[in-house]
């Protein structure tokens, strides 16, 4: 869990940097939930296409696109919003050194780098595969 309360405040560091004054924790969430929909639809479609050899419509359907956004942008929302959690998150992180900065700043880098990866090699699964 620590690791998710780390990328939450840097998205929420990088909305402030940004002069996101008006929603910072929302669009930390979101950022975050953008990512892991990305991931679960890829996921879904390696293990599909993988196990089954083809992939099924459903799996490209619009109500499996909101499925994948909507779950973890609840489940998020619940986590970080309840009982104000984040401001909690945000005092622990505050007070980093400017290497921890960094370190940061790499870390995200690396998760979005790691998402357009995962979605080539999903890409490219699927074009080997048909």
């Amino acid at each position: 869990m620590k690791t998710l309360d780390f990328i939450f405040y840097r998205f929420y560091r990088m909305q402030l940097s940004v002069n996101n004054y008006t929603t910072p924790v929302f669009s930390a969430i979101l950022g975050i939930v953008t990512g892991i929909s990305f991931n679960l639809t890829c996921l879904s479609y390696i293990l599909f296409d993988c196990i089954t050899g083809t992939i099924p419509q459903r799996v490209f359907s619009p109500l499996f696109f909101i499925i994948s956004f909507v779950t973890p942008l609840v489940i998020l929302s619940f986590t970080f919003l309840y009982k104000k959690r984040y401001k909690q998150i945000i005092e622990r992180y505050e007070d980093e050194a400017d290497s921890a900065v960094i370190k940061g700043n790499i870390c995200i880098i690396a998760y979005f780098v790691f998402i357009i990866l995962f979605m080539g090699l999903t890409f490219y699964i699927i074009a080997q595969n048909h």
